[in-house]
């Protein structure tokens, strides 16, 4: 078990030097200049071509790859263009708002999907089957943008469930002390009972939206395992048996798991980077939103430092996943 842990650590910081240069590279050759942003319209053009030597945009692109990758060894992802901000202080100050989005998302999605999922396939003829199989139809058919729309405009606009689309609190509401950077968590420790009503209200439209989404796909990848598992040979010995139902369906589901676990840490990389969308749509604050921000505005530090997170996270949960799934399966250790 060490030795292929060592051997995926070595993996990954391969891994993590070849994708942080890539993202480096992709970023800097995007189109735009943000210097038509930065500077006066009737900037002259010395004054141009010296604010460009400020940023060090005239610099090649090799010199500003070593400038970038030895501030980066120091964990200094440099300063924004338009803020002057540290890009690392900021993605600090937001990665909390898009891990507590995420992470509520994601476990909401695993419970009621594998559930769900798990009753299909042990009553593979039944409403459930049906029900499930049109649920997961038109949950897969539209972008979740369009889905966090139709939610926005039916339950706030039409009705007024639910707390309005512009961020993480109402705007009359004051944060609680910082914690965890979970504004749910942090409301509850510090005994803030409004801030914890807000905070929860304001989750509720974009976890439903990834929620109602992600769901399906976690359904769908737990009945097709456990149907195929259901059909395996211990399967049919345990019923033969007389084994109770939940012990038979827990003897599959064991079984089943390491291509159902490995379907969750996909999503789970995937949330991560395709928030971007729900993030904005909702105002959110999070690292999503602050990429989006970025990307439009041409500005590369920010850009890049947004982007090289969400990549790195996403590294970081498949090697949970590899070193999960040994622990669940020894095969895979060798």
């Amino acid at each position: 078990m060490w030795r292929y842990v060592a051997r995926r650590l070595a993996a990954l910081v391969v891994q993590t030097w070849v994708l942080t240069s890539l993202v480096f590279v992709i970023v800097q050759i995007l189109p735009g200049d943000p210097l038509y942003l930065l500077v006066d319209r009737e900037a002259t053009r010395e004054a141009i071509e010296e604010t460009r030597r400020y940023l060090g945009l005239d610099q090649p692109l090799h010199v500003r790859y070593a400038h970038y990758y030895a501030n980066l060894l120091r964990g200094d992802l440099g300063r924004s263009f338009f803020s002057a901000s540290s890009v690392a202080a900021e993605l600090w100050r937001r990665f909390p708002a898009t891990f507590e989005l995420v992470l509520y998302s994601l476990v909401l999605s695993i419970v009621v999907g594998a559930s769900i999922g798990c009753l299909a396939a042990f009553r593979p003829t039944g409403w459930v089957e049906r029900a499930t199989f049109l649920y997961g139809m038109v949950a897969g058919a539209l972008p979740e943008f369009w889905w966090g729309l139709v939610l926005i405009m039916v339950l706030f606009n039409q009705f007024g469930l639910v707390a309005a689309p512009i961020g993480r609190l109402d705007l009359m509401v004051a944060e609680p002390p910082a914690i965890t950077g979970f504004l749910t968590v942090d409301s509850l420790l510090a005994a803030d009972w409004a801030a914890l009503q807000s905070s929860a209200a304001h989750l509720f439209l974009p976890v439903a939206t990834l929620v109602f989404l992600q769901t399906a796909s976690v359904l769908k990848m737990t009945r097709f395992q456990m149907l195929q598992t259901m059909q395996a040979s211990f399967v049919h010995y345990a019923r033969a048996c007389g084994l109770p139902s939940r012990i038979v369906i827990r003897y599959a589901l064991r079984n089943a798991l390491p291509p159902i676990v490995t379907h969750w840490a996909i999503i789970w990389a995937y949330l991560m980077g395709g928030v971007v969308l729900i993030e904005t749509l909702f105002s959110w604050g999070g690292i999503g939103q602050y990429a989006v921000q970025a990307i439009t505005t041409a500005d590369f530090v920010a850009a890049t430092g947004a982007v090289l997170v969400l990549t790195v996270w996403s590294l970081l949960v498949y090697l949970a996943l590899d070193l999960v799934l040994a622990v669940i399966d020894p095969r895979v250790r060798y």
